[in-house]
């Protein structure tokens, strides 16, 4: 079924995952018709591009959107924003705001997009933009921004291109994630014209799955800029194998909506029966009704 507006400002985000440690999309809206009970990831989409391009419809199926940044009602196409974000919202999506927070943006900026979209009510914001990669960034920057979103209203949702800088905890200040929040994983495993590195991707699941779940937090991912159905299907395969809980597109320059069929089975099983195991390149782990295999030599997935 779905239904049901955006979180109202102020209300609790997401709860703790019902079935297993895994990280299963229980806790994801509704909005689509995968079978929610089972541990295969929601769909998701980053879209970045101008709201009065698209509506509601296409973004059908999905239960996760992050929408491009609208700061305030001076941006072109605030109204139809605001719209595209309300009508989301009661087809049951949860809806997030992208807000860059890097240095050297004001801090005074950046509180005032945030209580926006908490007047908004939307579910929650993505933080873009605060890894120690950029200069000016430190460790407290995620922290104080991210307990502002909450303060908001808002949920919280953090991606930065090393997950540990924002996914770790400063003495006397505390950690930028905390339960029911998300970490984005973007460009996973095929992004920018290019298969990551079978050790790049590694890595970055690791931090990311170990980071969040220290907090008890989850790992969402969007992956290719390519119109691919074979990259698709491997991306959403081995954002399966370590339990993330929503796989989507981030489509090309996050501005147009992809339309390849979702790769999920009609039951992936409600938990996994075994950690993840490697041989080689190829990597796999059993579900209670299933073996699902990811080969990162070759880019093919399978689930039987």
């Amino acid at each position: 079924p779905r239904g049901g507006p955006c979180r109202p400002a102020g209300a609790p985000g997401p709860g703790p995952d019902d079935d297993d440690a895994g990280a299963d999309d229980d806790d994801a809206a509704s909005g689509g018709d995968w079978n929610s009970s089972s541990i295969d990831p929601a769909p998701m989409a980053v879209y970045l591009g101008s709201p009065a391009d698209v509506t509601a419809e296409d973004f059908d199926g999905l239960a996760i959107v992050v929408l491009n940044e609208n700061p305030d009602a001076g941006y072109a196409d605030h109204d139809a924003w605001v719209a595209l974000a309300g009508d989301l919202g009661d087809a049951g999506v949860q809806v997030y705001g992208w807000l860059d927070a890097a240095s050297p943006r004001a801090g005074a900026e950046i509180d005032a997009a945030l209580a926006d979209y908490g007047a908004l009510g939307l579910h929650g914001v993505t933080l873009s933009g605060l890894g120690l990669e950029v200069v000016g960034n430190n460790e407290a920057r995620p922290i104080f921004f991210a307990n502002n979103a909450r303060a908001a209203g808002l949920s919280v949702m953090m991606t930065a291109p090393t997950p540990s800088d924002v996914l770790g905890e400063l003495d006397g200040v505390g950690q930028a994630v905390h339960p029911g929040d998300r970490f984005l994983l973007q460009g996973f495993v095929h992004g920018n014209g290019d298969w990551q590195a079978e050790a790049i991707w590694r890595d970055q699941v690791a931090q990311a799955t170990t980071g969040a779940a220290t907090y008890g937090a989850t790992v969402v991912a969007t992956t290719s800029d390519e119109a691919d159905e074979a990259a698709w299907s491997y991306a959403f395969h081995a954002a399966w194998l370590d339990g993330l809980e929503a796989v989507g597109w981030g489509t090309p320059g996050f501005a147009t909506v992809r339309s390849l069929p979702f790769p999920g089975p009609l039951d992936g099983g409600s938990a996994f029966t075994s950690e993840v195991e490697s041989a080689g390149s190829t990597w796999s782990r059993t579900t209670d009704t299933g073996t699902l295999t990811v080969d990162a030599a070759t880019h093919t997935a399978s689930f039987e």
